[in-house]
């Protein structure tokens, strides 16, 4: 009974993996079948991005205050459905690229196209909360065990190849999003069924972090007096003179607090403190965000003008690839990582009492996550560095073929798409590093405080934020472009665009952004907070 209840639970994740490979294509979806020019269809592909990386803020406030886990799994799970539901009767409205005349049709469908965008991002940006991880810890006496740990394998899969194999053979967008849309209604239905209910242990949402910020800034700047009550006996916190003005929510506490409410608002003082700074850290994301951007829309744009029929192969094999990179490498750096701790860790505990051997844990997880967005970074350096040069060798080969024909026959360049797997390798190693880092540094071995489990998804908020400044930076670099050498590089013909110049600023970036963790690393309470958990 409780396997059959993990079932239901992964069913939701599973369905969400299948929904991903046909929204992975949706900038094809909308320069190929809308007829949008590219740079339009990149700018909305980035605002949707971004905006599925902001919006968990928002609703793991949600779960914290109100719904919890299982009532935001069900909400998100049925938004995700009447999402995919809303964007397959929209494909039904589409241009014809042959005739013209039945554009005026894609108009009627518009509306409901709109009408899925803010469902699916309530329901996609569910899947990037741990809430379905922390469903699955709060069903009574479940542990997974090895047969489910299978299952969960063969389907993970069996999903990515369903979703590169079986979808992509489907020319009819309907189709394409219908099936999605039928296997994220059954895994709803089979979630809302009484046994995943009745199953999960009752307890009250924990209360959102985000209020308790409002509890400590507010008095920060509406209380004047700074005279201590009797009760305040000078009672520094962790981060000691930092952000003192914050102390105003322990010196205005009441004569008459008791201790207990006394150590309540030191403890939430405390956790704003460690938050505001934090900040800095999160940051350095925002680059990694912009350089992140550029794999669901300029990779599968260039994808679209190379020869992808060669061996047969759908285009969507590169997000197959770039799945099991991510997968693949980011397990591998977490084994790496724990094999070098652990060796550390054994001379250090030769050195010092078994009871401190939690604290080199936390030190452990804390020092991994720092390490793997370093690593992260530099995988999105070489991410940008294969890409600018894949991309002058294609743009080599669309000269030869202009000198040669004088045209491009159908836009489709005599070079195969599997020239993009090294970028692609890249890509994917840089996202799933810097995942499983931002969970190292957030979420230590310890039950994470409520300013940890909010420093996750504000991480999420910044690379959010760099996808949606994507659109700046192009346009910045466009008008520069334009002004400097009198060409842009973003043209209306991507094979007369020049991105390959554009990726070699993104290097640039990726460069000073390291330079700047390092500096932020080195110079600022980073690296003692790290000390510190030593």
């Amino acid at each position: 009974m409780r396997s059959f209840v993990w079932i239901k639970i992964k069913g939701l994740t599973w369905s969400d993996k299948l929904s991903e490979y046909v929204l992975w294509l949706m900038a094809l979806f909308l320069t190929e079948v809308w007829q949008l020019n590219y740079k339009t269809a990149v700018t909305g592909v980035n605002i949707f991005r971004g905006l599925e990386d902001i919006a968990p803020l928002t609703l793991q406030h949600v779960v914290d205050s109100y719904l919890g886990n299982y009532g935001m799994a069900f909400l998100s799970s049925v938004a995700y459905t009447g999402g995919l539901v809303f964007l397959s009767l929209s494909a039904l409205g589409t241009c014809n690229t042959v005739g013209k005349n039945s554009c005026h049709v894609k108009k009627r469908y518009k509306f409901l196209f709109f009408l899925a965008l803010p469902q699916l991002l309530v329901g996609i940006s569910f899947h990037k909360l741990n809430s379905l991880e922390e469903l699955l810890s709060e069903v009574e006496c479940l542990k997974p065990s090895k047969r489910l740990r299978l299952i969960n394998i063969v389907a993970w899969i069996v999903v990515n190849l369903a979703g590169t194999f079986v979808l992509s053979r489907i020319d009819i967008w309907t189709l394409r999003f219908a099936i999605p849309t039928m296997c994220m209604l059954v895994a709803t239905l089979f979630f809302w069924s009484c046994s995943v209910h009745n199953s999960i242990k009752r307890h009250d949402p924990p209360g959102s972090f985000l209020t308790t910020m409002r509890r400590v800034i507010v008095p920060s700047f509406y209380l004047r007096s700074t005279e201590p009550n009797q009760g305040y006996d000078n009672t520094r916190t962790r981060y000691g003179r930092r952000l003192r003005c914050l102390d105003k929510a322990i010196i205005n506490l009441p004569n008459n607090a008791d201790q207990e409410q006394r150590n309540r608002v030191i403890r939430d003082v405390e956790e704003v403190k460690k938050f505001i700074c934090r900040i800095p850290f999160c940051m350095a994301f925002f680059v990694l965000g912009i350089v992140s951007s550029v794999g669901d829309t300029y990779f599968i744009q260039q994808a679209a003008n190379m020869d992808f029929k060669e061996y047969e192969a759908p285009i969507v094999v590169l997000q197959l690839w770039y799945e099991l990179s991510k997968k693949l490498i980011s397990k591998l750096y977490m084994k790496i990582m724990q094999k070098l701790l652990k060796n550390n860790s054994r001379s250090n505990n030769n050195n010092s009492n078994n009871s401190n051997s939690s604290v080199h844990n936390l030190f452990s997880s804390k020092y991994a996550g720092c390490v793997g967005v370093a690593v992260s970074m530099i995988f999105a350096m070489l991410c940008c560095f294969t890409a600018a040069n894949v991309e002058k060798h294609r743009l080599d080969k669309v000269k030869d073929m202009y000198d040669k024909h004088g045209t491009a026959s159908d836009g489709i360049i005599p070079m195969s798409m599997f020239w993009l797997l090294p970028q692609f390798f890249l890509l994917g190693s840089f996202d799933g590093i810097l995942d499983e880092s931002i969970d190292l540094f957030c979420n230590t071995h310890e039950a994470p405080t409520s300013s940890d489990r909010v420093m996750r998804v504000f991480s999420l908020l910044i690379i959010g934020l760099g996808k949606i400044g994507s659109i700046l930076s192009v346009f910045v670099a466009r008008k520069a472009s334009a002004w400097v050498g009198k060409t842009s590089w973003f043209e209306e013909d991507l094979n007369k665009s020049r991105l390959d110049k554009y990726y070699w600023v993104l290097a640039a970036l990726s460069i000073a952004n390291l330079v700047y963790y390092n500096i932020l690393y080195y110079c600022t309470s980073l690296r003692s907070e790290v000390r510190e958990s030593y």
